[in-house]
Order: C-alpha cells, then sequence, then structure tokens
C-alpha cells in the first residue's frame, strides 16, 4: 500500500436525452459545450456540427463505442452522450451505467 489516495478525479458522462426533437434546455446546451467529446448516432451529432470537440460515432459493435467513450473519460476529456428519447428507460444510458 502506497498510503495515499491513488484515485482521480475523473469528469462524469453526461448523457443528453434529445426527446422527440425538442429544442435544449439552456443547462443541456451549455453542458454540450463544455464537453471535449461528443458522442451518438450521426444523426445527433450532424444537429451540432456547430460545436467544436471531438466526435465518437455510435456503431456495431456497440462495446467498441463504449470503450471509446470510457477511454475519452479516462483521459480526462468531458463527455456528452447524446441520445434519442429517454436514454434511461430505453436507451443507452442504460448500458453506460453498466
Amino acid at each position: 500500500m502506497n498510503g495515499g489516495d491513488t484515485t482521480r478525479d475523473l469528469p462524469a458522462i453526461e448523457v443528453i436525452g434529445l426527446g422527440m426533437g425538442e429544442s435544449l434546455s439552456r443547462s443541456e446546451m451549455e453542458r454540450l459545450m463544455a464537453a471535449g467529446v461528443l458522442a451518438g448516432g450521426a444523426r445527433l451529432l450532424e444537429r451540432f456540427a456547430h460545436l467544436p470537440g471531438e466526435r465518437l460515432v455510435i456503431g456495431s459493435p456497440l462495446e467498441g463505442f463504449l470503450d471509446a467513450v470510457a477511454k475519452a473519460r479516462d483521459e480526462g476529456k468531458r463527455v456528452a452522450v447524446l441520445a434519442d428519447g429517454d436514454p434511461l428507460f430505453f436507451g443507452i444510458g442504460s448500458r453506460l451505467v453498466e
């Protein structure tokens, strides 16, 4: 044991549900603008092409996408995952929690 805390503070992975095309709240937009990485489906990422940052496009197999999100976070990058509908009930949010 080294006696010190070897854990580091990693940024949270933000999951932002885009509903059925509704506009984002100010808070959600601020979280997107603060993210160094935007992740999600190509169609959703296109809606935010004007924002800076790296892009991770969801693909198959899903595990490759999840690994890329985890790697970006482990590198200290703020990651925002864009999802359709309710991401914690039906979608990607539950997989990210695992």
